[in-house]
C-alpha cells in the first residue's frame, strides 16, 4: 500500500498532526482503535489518550481513494514526552512536510519531494538527504550525536537553522539557494563557517549566530 506510514510510539497520550489531499479518506490505527478522517488540504490535528495507560507499539497511518499523505508532524513541543523511536515513510512518495521528535534514525531516501525537515532531540549519528533534490529548510534541535551534515545536492536548500546540536561540518553545493542560517549554541569548524558564509554573501543572505553570552 502506497501512502501509509508506521510510527513507533512509546507514552500515554499520542499527538500528531497530518496533511492529506481534500476529499480523501485516511485513517488511524492507535493500536487499541481506529478512527477515519477526510482530507481538508490542510494540517489536520487528532489527539489519542490510551485507556489502559502507557502504550509502547506502533500506530498506522494511511490514505484511501487514491489520496496522498502531504505531511506528518510527530514533533509536539520540544519536550514532549512523546517518544517517536522510529517513523517509517518509505511509502509516502508525495511527504513534503515531515517534523519528529526523539527518533532514533531518520530515513528520507523514497520522499523526492520533501521541501521541509525538522528534527527534534533526535538521537541519531547520520542524516542522508541525498535523495531530497527538493528540501528548502531543514532544522535541527537538540540532535547532540549528530556531527555532519552532508548538504551539496540540496541545491534548492534556502533556510537551515541548527540549534543546541553537534553539529560541526556542513557541507555546501557552490549553487545552492541558502538564504538564512540560524546557528544557537553550535560550533561550526572554520572550514565550513567561512564557506557557507561566502555562499550567504553571493545569494544576499544571513547568518545569525546566539549564544548563551549574547545580550
Amino acid at each position: 500500500m502506497n501512502n501509509e506510514a508506521h510510527l513507533d510510539y512509546a507514552g500515554y497520550c499520542a499527538d500528531l498532526s497530518i496533511y492529506v489531499t481534500p476529499g480523501c479518506r485516511w485513517t488511524v490505527e492507535w493500536g487499541d482503535l481506529s478512527k477515519q478522517y477526510t482530507g481538508t488540504g490542510d494540517w489536520q490535528f487528532i489527539s489519542h489518550a490510551y485507556t489502559d495507560g502507557y502504550l509502547s507499539g506502533c500506530i498506522h497511518v494511511f490514505a484511501d481513494d487514491g489520496g496522498e499523505i502531504i505531511g506528518i508532524d510527530a514533533g509536539g513541543m520540544l519536550w514532549s514526552e512523546c517518544s517517536w523511536s522510529n517513523i517509517d515513510v518509505s511509502r509516502c512518495p508525495s511527504l513534503r512536510y515531515f517534523r519528529n521528535n526523539r527518533a532514533e534514525a531518520i530515513d528520507v531516501s523514497c520522499n523526492p519531494l520533501l521541501k521541509e525537515l525538522e528534527c527534534k532531540n533526535g538521537t541519531f549519528k547520520t542524516l542522508d538527504l541525498s535523495a531530497n533534490p527538493n528540501l528548502e529548510k531543514l532544522t535541527c534541535t537538540w540532535c547532540k550525536d549528530l556531527t555532519a551534515l552532508n548538504l551539496s545536492r540540496n541545491l534548492a536548500l534556502r533556510e537551515l537553522n541548527i540549534i543546541y546540536s553537534g553539529i560541526k561540518r556542513v557541507g555546501l553545493h557552490n549553487r545552492t539557494a541558502l538564504q538564512r542560517v540560524v546557528m544557537e549554541e553550535v560550533e561550526l569548524d572554520e572550514r565550513s563557517e567561512k564557506y557557507m558564509l561566502q555562499i550567504l554573501e553571493r545569494n544576499g543572505g544571513e547568518l545569525k549566530k546566539i549564544t548563551m553570552h549574547d545580550p
